[in-house]
């Protein structure tokens, strides 16, 4: 790696990245694309919550800020996750969790303190959410939610 000079001259060691200056470049480029990013996922986020609110064994967060990385909705049908991650995988549609993992079991502390954390990992489902996703997959998702919530 490439020194950095200061003031007199002398070279300073750069310190460790965990991205790379061509990873650096290109979110730079993205970021300003952001607004336009933005605004599609505001579209979409619109899009989802008119026909979602419909569906009777799914809930819809009752506020949401304009952080739209994930969709995330409650499963109300008491059916494990997984069972519907595999429902959704047969459409060829790939759900995940709201949260990849539980703090305070990366800690090691136990469930039995944490009931609603719990309780939400078990019934939040994250569903694709992103400005490339084309109309025509974001209507195959919603049919195929309506399909597994109805």
């Amino acid at each position: 790696a490439r020194g950095l000079r200061d003031g007199n001259n002398t070279i300073q060691k750069r310190q460790p990245s965990p991205m790379s200056d061509i990873q650096a470049a290109l979110g730079n480029a993205q970021l300003s694309r952001y607004p336009d990013f933005l605004e599609i996922r505001h579209k979409l986020k619109r899009k989802y919550e008119q026909t979602l609110h419909e569906l009777p064994l799914i809930a819809l967060p009752e506020e949401r800020s304009d952080f739209l990385f994930r969709f995330p909705v409650r499963n109300l049908t008491g059916r494990p996750f997984e069972s519907i991650q595999a429902q959704m995988a047969e459409q060829n549609i790939h759900v995940r969790r709201g949260v990849d993992s539980l703090l305070h079991r990366e800690l090691s502390l136990k469930d039995r303190y944490f009931a609603n954390s719990i309780a939400h990992f078990e019934e939040t489902v994250s569903i694709p959410f992103y400005p490339a996703l084309e109309h025509s997959e974001a209507e195959r998702i919603l049919s195929a939610l309506q399909e597994v919530f109805s």
